[in-house]
């Protein structure tokens, strides 16, 4: 049935990830943007680099750990059937952040409060931007 969608288009992307089938619903995030709405997805690299291709007003920020030693832990934590599994994980994971070249932003989340307010940050910088704010600014200019 999932695959039966991606032939429809129904994805704005869309990945396999160990085994399981994962998108993000073109339809629900066209009407979104079209009242307005923020979005703000939680994706792997592959998608979000779709998603850059095909939505070229978003904003992409990637979120890594504070160090590789800090990710092995994090991926440790997480219990793995075997150490086959564990290091294909550590594997796919730096082929995730090898793609950090593309992203507009680098969050480094060291401490959680800190990450948060860099993303805040982010948010409130991209929303002020002279481009996202045209329309609201062209009176001034009569």
């Amino acid at each position: 049935m999932f695959r039966d969608r991606v032939k429809q288009g129904e994805f704005a992307e869309w990945e396999e990830n160990y085994g399981h089938l994962y998108g993000t619903s073109a339809k629900t995030m066209k009407a979104c943007l079209e009242k307005g709405f923020d979005l703000i997805l939680d994706i792997e690299a592959r998608g979000a680099k779709r998603l850059k291709e095909n939505f070229p007003g978003g904003i992409f920020v990637f979120i890594l750990p504070p160090s590789l030693d800090e990710l092995k832990r994090r991926l440790n934590r997480r219990g793995f059937e075997n150490e086959h599994t564990k290091e294909k994980r550590v594997k796919n994971a730096l082929d995730e952040i090898r793609e950090i070249v593309w992203y507009d932003y680098i969050i480094f989340n060291d401490r959680l409060e800190t990450a948060i307010e860099a993303l805040k940050s982010i948010y409130v910088a991209e929303k002020s931007r002279r481009e996202r704010l045209a329309n609201k600014i062209k009176d001034f200019f009569v």
